[in-house]
């Protein structure tokens, strides 16, 4: 079942998003997730000039899940 959670589908409405989620993983667990590659990839290049020598890595997220209710919701961020 493709996730229909108001909230999700009113921000990426909003901000123009992708349905993909980027995350950019280094230093510290990722804190915020970003709408497109572009986005992903220009944090890591920040990240990465404030702490030389940390290599980041850009993540797509191929799944959610989210439990509000029985059943669990669950999405697929792959084409497959």
């Amino acid at each position: 079942m493709d996730c229909d959670c108001t909230l999700c589908h009113l921000y990426r409405k909003e901000k123009g998003m992708e349905a993909s989620r980027y995350y950019v993983f280094g230093k510290d667990t990722p804190t915020v997730f970003h709408g497109t590659l572009n986005e992903a990839s220009t944090e890591a290049k920040r990240l990465a000039k404030l702490n030389p020598g940390t290599e980041f890595f850009v993540l797509r997220a191929v799944k959610s899940i989210c439990y509000m209710a029985e059943p669990f919701i669950q999405r697929s961020f792959c084409k497959s």
